[in-house]
């Protein structure tokens, strides 16, 4: 409200030489007193002083201020430098204390996006809940986002995860639930060979899908080879080979061995043996004098029970003997053996061995004596061993 500027005085005149300086008035009491005009003057000067100053005070407004009329110093506050000026000024961020803008302070929606700082809300400052699925954009939660884990099966809505939604390769044979692949889930034409690996499923290399009994489910089993030839396997002999003073079964110096791995479960494998043999007295360094052999097949290194017996006078368990008369006296032995492999690749070595005795010789392929029964032109034969695997 503004000050009143009529404070009543008593109407008397003075003049300016009746109202003294501060320094010199009533410079003469202690001479005489003051006159009664001059206390009235006094008194009239300082009422006249109050109502000018209430009249002044009365003319400060915000119209009166200069530059008010301004515009552009529209919305602007006073500001005062504290040595009596006055300025327009705006409000800054800078010039707010801290904690100055409060909630209450603030209109509804004030505060938006663009003014919210990069990284300036923090989850601390999230009320529980207050982020949904529709506050969150298009590609917003990305796997670096989610912490391990997160992602439970109850939190992922049926049929959310689809085919395009998975990366290549990223559902492995251990993630899939037995029997949760069913033939309608199988597109067609979308498992072609390159993609099945029947060693995954409990099958074997060479093995076929077959429907089992029960006309629903399927398992592997071997093609059928049953009586068909899957593999032969030979050793040619053209040049001579010889065992010389021994007395237990040994192989010749240059060795009828064949080797064979079986390619299919409960293989039958057929040994077939032929051989041109001689025996003779050693010491004249040529065969000359009659004497019995004895050979035999051994598989693995040892005499194979499928093609051993009782042989001769001497017990000597073989394949066969045979009695040479003289050097000349070449006899050709054969004998086709068998045995049923249950599991395929198995390996067996077979190979043909020979005994004399400590003063003689065993000849294979002996070449027929031209000159004193020393040296030998012409070839007496071919010995072979052949070991077939046919399809059980």
């Amino acid at each position: 409200m503004p000050l009143p500027t009529n404070t009543s005085r008593p109407n008397l005149p003075y003049t300016p030489d009746q109202s003294l300086p501060n320094n010199s008035r009533f410079d003469l009491l202690g001479r005489r007193p003051p006159t009664a005009e001059m206390f009235d003057a006094e008194l009239n000067a300082l009422t006249d002083d109050v109502n000018r100053l209430a009249a002044a005070i009365n003319e400060v407004e915000a119209g009166n201020i200069p530059g008010s009329d301004n515009p552009l110093n529209a919305n602007k506050v006073i500001k005062t430098d504290g040595e009596g000026h006055l300025s327009f000024s705006l409000i800054h961020s800078h010039q707010l204390a801290a904690g100055a803008v409060v909630e209450a302070a603030l209109a509804a929606q004030s505060v938006t996006t663009a003014k919210i700082g990069d990284g300036a809300v923090s989850q601390d400052k999230m009320a529980a809940d207050s982020v949904v699925t529709a506050n969150l954009v298009d590609g917003a939660v990305t796997s670096a986002t989610i912490a391990d884990g997160a992602v439970t099966t109850d939190k992922i809505a049926e049929g959310a995860i689809t085919a395009d939604g998975l990366a290549e390769n990223s559902v492995l044979g251990p993630s899939i639930a037995t029997n949760a692949i069913t033939g309608p889930k199988i597109a067609n034409q979308t498992i072609t060979p390159d993609k099945l690996n029947v060693e995954d499923f409990g099958g074997s290399p060479g093995e076929v899908v077959t429907v089992l009994s029960d006309g629903k489910s399927c398992g592997f089993e071997d093609i059928p080879f049953t009586g068909r030839i899957i593999q032969l396997k030979s050793a040619l002999l053209k040049t001579q080979s010889s065992v010389t003073g021994a007395t237990d079964f040994k192989e010749f110096s240059s060795p009828l061995r064949v080797s064979i791995t079986t390619q299919k479960p409960r293989s039958t494998l057929l040994v077939f043996l032929s051989a041109n043999l001689v025996s003779g007295y050693s010491q004249n360094s040529h065969i000359n004098y009659p004497q019995t052999l004895f050979y035999a097949l051994f598989k693995n290194g040892v005499l194979w029970d499928n093609a051993s017996g009782t042989k001769g006078t001497n017990q000597t368990s073989g394949l066969g003997q045979i009695h040479c008369f003289d050097y000349q006296d070449v006899r050709n032995i054969s004998a086709l053996c068998s045995e049923v492999v249950p599991a395929r690749g198995t390996t067996n070595t077979y190979s043909l061995r020979a005994l004399c005795g400590a003063d003689y010789y065993v000849m294979m392929n002996s070449q027929l004596p031209d000159d004193a029964y020393r040296n030998y032109s012409g070839v007496a034969g071919i010995s072979s061993l052949y070991v077939l695997e046919i399809g059980g």
